[in-house]
């Protein structure tokens, strides 16, 4: 039996509530759907009746997850070879052949 203050979070989402709960737009969603990237339960044949489960949900934000320091390290690597191609080093060393 459940209490009346017990609070029940559902597990499913409509195509709009997981989008939210993602973070992005619903075109978005439907494009990881197309892409096969996301999973989800077809109660019929129009994506207004697509539904998500929010363990699917939580999985492919896990999936997305970029750790701080690659992108530190990323953005570092991005950075220093703009300023050696602005300052002509790969000309000059020959690399650009």
């Amino acid at each position: 039996m459940i209490k009346k203050s017990t609070v029940v979070t559902p597990r499913r989402f409509r195509t709009k509530d997981a989008a939210h709960y993602l973070g992005m737009s619903s075109w978005a969603l439907r494009q990881e759907v197309s892409k096969g990237n996301l999973p989800f339960i077809s109660s019929g044949d129009h994506t207004s009746s697509w539904k998500f489960d929010v363990r699917d949900l939580d999985a492919w934000v896990e999936r997305h997850r970029v750790q701080f320091w690659v992108l530190q390290c990323t953005l570092l690597i991005w950075s220093q070879a703009s300023a050696a191609v602005r300052d002509g080093e790969f000309i000059r060393s020959g690399r650009n052949r």
